[in-house]
């Protein structure tokens, strides 16, 4: 069905073995061996081997006794790896070397040893491990090539995942080419070449599997994937990952010695730093802050459900020397916020992004809605924008007839259901469908569910308060600075989600890992995209909605993220103590809406955003 094109000529180049050994002169007879066939050799004695140093080899050789007093402890460590176990031992030892799975060959003789590992990396998998030979020929004959990449795709962590891969390889046509690329991911290069819909269908068949598959695996992360079609220009498929690579190799803004800060002036301290030092003291301290003459004007925007109810409860018994206690507290953590920050140029990594065209371009549609909604252009010319995208025109009718208008008659034509939902919302249910919901990793996709979430809460928050806040496209994009770092630095953005199970805020976590904070990256690329300005101030305030004024869009937003991180849709823990104590006070006194008895009866929303999530998945 396949060809194995090029394993069997690349078995010895750079494979990696590592060789445990009891007698010095026989285990020098083995890494001389090896060695002189070109392979890369490390070596241990049985009370010197260490896992981490041999995470990365394909191939392990035991040469010891079967009766070695450390070979269980041994095999139990091996285990892990994951790789493929061949023994030098005695013949009359064979069988008391079977009873461990791991070990897949067992030789006599030192001469066999290399036939055997050549052997070993045949016979591995049932699916081509390919050289990216066969991709250059695809790429040069113009067919379409579907890409789905990978970080910390090694041999070691290919063989951990040969069951799942075999899954995909034999669900396949068997005209269909599939092709394993080490360090990179998979190729196919599907039978139905042209058909758009049908290969489409196929990345995103795989790309559900994937993510649900991998979503608890350590070691290995799917980044995402991209259908390249015929007349893309790429000469080999080191151009195509290059481009895909782009971003790791621009990512070398300017990292600095942490510099010693001297907080002379706390009216200087900018916004983010007042909140992450908010989010570093406790609640109690936050409480004591709010009745310090000097600091209540910068801490009042972020005092939270939680911390109002401290304030409530200690009113009228706070000392000065507790006040003081708590300046202290509050004025240590906001320099160290500050010497944090110093580490990274902001405006460096800004600048090591804006200039890639491939980051920083929305889709084509996208793009001509929202410079003909600046344009204030009329609903026909956005309307005939819209028409262009199928996908998108049968969801905003679905989301025009959904329970969220209310409509009692149904809407047949994308020109009516323009004027129900308005410029803005056509706007988020577009960029919902093609931007956010175009990479399938781990990450993007729990965002994207988070941000529909989001929107289903705070549709459902407006239809109770009997208002219209236009906040469909504040809902949606809201998230987009982190769903960048997820999509473009998956890396950076894995090592934040691991910080996250150690219980450390959100909030608190992306500032000691992000370079730029992300509602700052989400307000950049709005800026950059174009985006109204009230969706822009949503994006950049919705963590401390009060520095919007009185705009019950930011507001409404904050409060629905919030609902919407309770529901477990977010990374971490939250609760309504969590919710910015401005919010509820607005919307219990402009609307009568009483936020809290949202967070005690989940049902009626999980309905809403089950309702959501058919429209817009």
């Amino acid at each position: 069905m396949f060809t194995n094109v090029g394993v069997e000529s690349d078995i010895n180049m750079a494979q990696k073995v590592a060789v445990i050994f009891e007698n010095v002169h026989s285990g020098f007879r083995i890494i001389s061996k090896l060695k002189s066939k070109g392979y890369q050799v490390i070596s241990f004695k049985p009370t010197n081997f260490v896992v981490s140093r041999a995470k990365d080899v394909d191939v392990v050789v035991l040469n010891l006794p079967v009766r070695h007093k450390r070979i269980d402890n041994l095999m139990n460590e091996l285990e892990t790896l994951g790789t493929t176990i061949v023994v030098v031992s005695d013949k009359k030892d064979d069988l008391l070397w079977k009873r461990y799975a791991q070990v897949k060959f067992v030789v006599n003789q030192i001469d066999e040893i290399d036939s055997i590992i050549d052997e070993s990396y045949k016979t591995r998998f049932d699916f081509p491990a390919c050289s990216v030979e066969e991709i250059d020929d695809a790429l040069k004959e113009g067919e379409d090539i579907l890409f789905f990449q990978f970080n910390g795709f090694s041999k070691v962590t290919v063989s951990k995942l040969e069951k799942m891969l075999n899954e995909i390889f034999n669900d396949l046509k068997r005209s269909d080419r599939f092709i394993v690329v080490f360090d990179s991911g998979l190729v196919i290069v599907p039978s139905n070449q042209g058909d758009i819909l049908g290969i489409e269908s196929l990345r995103k068949k795989i790309d559900d599997f994937l993510s649900s598959r991998l979503a608890h695996f350590d070691g290995v992360e799917f980044v995402g994937s991209a259908i390249y079609r015929k007349g893309e220009n790429f000469a080999t498929f080191g151009d195509l990952v290059k481009r895909k690579e782009t971003v790791n190799i621009k990512l070398e803004f300017e990292k600095k010695e942490p510099r010693k800060v001297v907080l002379d002036d706390i009216r200087k301290v900018d916004v983010n730093s007042l909140f992450i030092a908010s989010r570093l003291v406790s609640r109690d301290t936050l409480a004591k802050l709010w009745f310090s003459q000097k600091y209540r004007r910068y801490v009042d925007p972020f005092i939270d459900f939680g911390t109002a109810r401290i304030i409530t409860q200690i009113k009228g018994k706070v000392e000065q020397e507790d006040i003081e206690g708590a300046e202290e507290v509050f004025l240590d953590e906001v320099k160290k916020v500050l010497q944090e920050k110093s580490k990274i140029s902001r405006e460096s990594f800004l600048d090591s992004i804006k200039d890639e065209d491939q980051l920083m371009s929305l889709p084509e549609v996208q793009r001509n809605i929202i410079m003909l909604i600046n344009e204030e252009a009329p609903f026909r010319k956005i309307v005939k924008e819209i028409e262009k995208d199928p996908a998108i025109t049968s969801k905003v009718l679905k989301f025009a007839n959904s329970v969220f208008y209310g409509l009692k008659k149904e809407v047949k034509s994308i020109e009516k259901a323009a004027v129900v939902l308005g410029t803005e919302e056509l706007l988020g249910i577009s960029l919902s469908i093609s931007y956010l919901s175009s990479s399938k990793s781990v990450y993007t996709k729990k965002l994207y569910r988070y941000s529909i979430a989001t929107l289903a809460i705070a549709k459902y928050i407006e239809s109770l308060a009997n208002i219209r806040t236009g906040v469909t496209l504040g809902a949606v994009v809201h998230v987009i600075g982190d769903m960048f770092y997820a999509q473009h630095f998956p890396e950076m953005f894995s090592k934040l989600a691991r910080a996250l199970r150690n219980n450390l805020p959100y909030e608190v976590a992306q500032s000691e890992i992000l370079p730029v904070p992300v509602e700052e990256l989400g307000e950049f690329l709005a800026k950059r995209w174009n985006f109204p300005n009230r969706v822009i101030k949503a994006i950049r305030y919705y963590f401390y909605p009060k520095y919007a004024g009185i705009d019950t869009a930011v507001h409404l937003v904050h409060a629905a993220s919030v609902l919407a991180k309770s529901l477990g849709y977010f990374f971490g823990e939250y609760s309504k103590d969590d919710l910015n104590y401005h919010t509820y006070s607005l919307f219990l006194k402009k609307f009568n809406i009483n936020l809290l008895r949202f967070f005690e009866n989940f049902e009626e929303m999980k309905e809403k955003i089950n309702e959501m999530m058919f429209i817009l998945l």
